[in-house]
C-alpha cells in the first residue's frame, strides 16, 4: 500500500482540515506533529514512505535528504514556493512535484497576524493579560501607543504587504513604504508613500516587513542595519518591528 507522509502538522490540524477518507481508502497515511532532530531523523523516519506532503518552508528538504529519500515519487508542497525544497533534484530523481494554491481568506492571514502583532506591542496587550491572569488590574502594565495618526513603514509592499498598508490605513496611520523595485505609482495605488529606505527607517513609529527571506533581508539584521544607516538607533519605546 502507498505511503503517505503529512509534514510538520504542529499544531494538530491536519486531520481536521479535510476529508481524508478517500486518501485512507487506498493509503496510509501518517500525520508527523514534531519537527525532526535534523537531516538523519528526517531520512530515517522517511524512508519507507511513497509520497511526501510537506508544509511550506518548514521541513528542509535539499538535494542531500532527497537523494536519501529513494522510494519518494512525489512531493507537495502549500503555496506556489518553496525555498527550502531542491526542485532540480526531485527532476534529477523523477520525483513529481505539486502545489496547492490557497483562498482569499488564507492570503490575508500573514497581513492579520502582523497587524496583530503591531498592536499587542504598541498596547502592551501580552502584558495586560498576563496581569489580569494574575489577579491584577493594570498594575505594571504601560499605558500604551495609539496608533492614529503614526507613520507604520512597510518594507516589501507586495501582496501581504499591501494589505497590511490597508488595515493600517483604516486604524489612521500614514504608510510610507520602500522596497528594491516599488514604484511611486504602485505605492500610490496601496495607499502608501514611496520613500527611501533611510527616510522609512527614521520618519517611521512602527515598521513591518514583508520580504522573501533571504541573507540580504534577514529580520535579525534590521537592528543593525537601522542604526547604521540613519546614525541612529531606534528608541525601543517609540518603534516596533513586525515580521510577515
Amino acid at each position: 500500500m502507498t505511503k503517505v507522509a503529512v509534514l510538520d502538522d504542529w499544531q494538530g490540524v491536519a486531520r481536521s482540515s479535510t476529508d481524508w477518507s478517500p486518501l485512507l481508502a487506498c493509503a496510509e497515511v501518517v500525520f508527523f506533529e514534531q519537527a525532526f532532530a535534523g537531516e538523519d531523523d528526517a531520512a530515517a523516519k522517511l524512508a519507507d514512505f511513497d509520497i511526501v506532503l510537506s508544509m511550506r518552508e518548514r521541513t528542509p528538504l535539499p538535494a542531500s535528504l532527497i537523494n536519501r529519500l529513494r522510494k519518494v515519487r512525489m512531493i507537495s508542497i502549500t503555496g506556489s514556493q518553496n525555498a527550502s525544497l531542491d526542485t532540480s533534484a526531485c527532476t534529477a530523481r523523477g520525483i513529481l512535484v505539486c502545489n496547492t494554491i490557497g483562498g482569499v481568506v488564507g492570503q490575508a492571514a500573514p497581513a492579520e497576524l502582523a497587524l496583530g502583532l503591531l498592536l499587542a506591542a504598541a498596547r502592551a496587550i501580552p502584558a495586560g493579560d498576563a496581569s489580569i491572569r494574575a489577579g491584577r488590574f493594570q498594575s505594571g502594565v504601560p499605558v500604551g501607543i495609539s496608533l492614529s495618526g503614526k507613520i507604520i513603514g512597510v518594507i516589501g509592499l507586495g501582496r501581504v504587504g499591501s494589505q497590511m498598508a490597508r488595515y493600517c490605513l483604516a486604524l489612521n496611520m500614514t504608510v510610507v513604504a520602500w522596497s528594491e523595485n516599488l514604484t511611486a505609482e504602485k505605492a500610490r495605488v496601496a495607499g502608501a508613500t514611496l520613500v527611501s529606505k533611510q527616510e522609512l527607517l527614521s520618519r517611521s513609529d512602527a515598521i513591518s516587513i514583508h520580504l522573501v527571506l533571504s541573507p540580504r533581508s534577514r529580520c535579525d539584521r534590521g537592528r543593525r542595519n537601522r542604526a547604521d544607516e540613519t546614525g541612529r538607533d531606534f528608541d525601543q519605546h517609540r518603534s516596533w518591528s513586525a515580521c510577515g
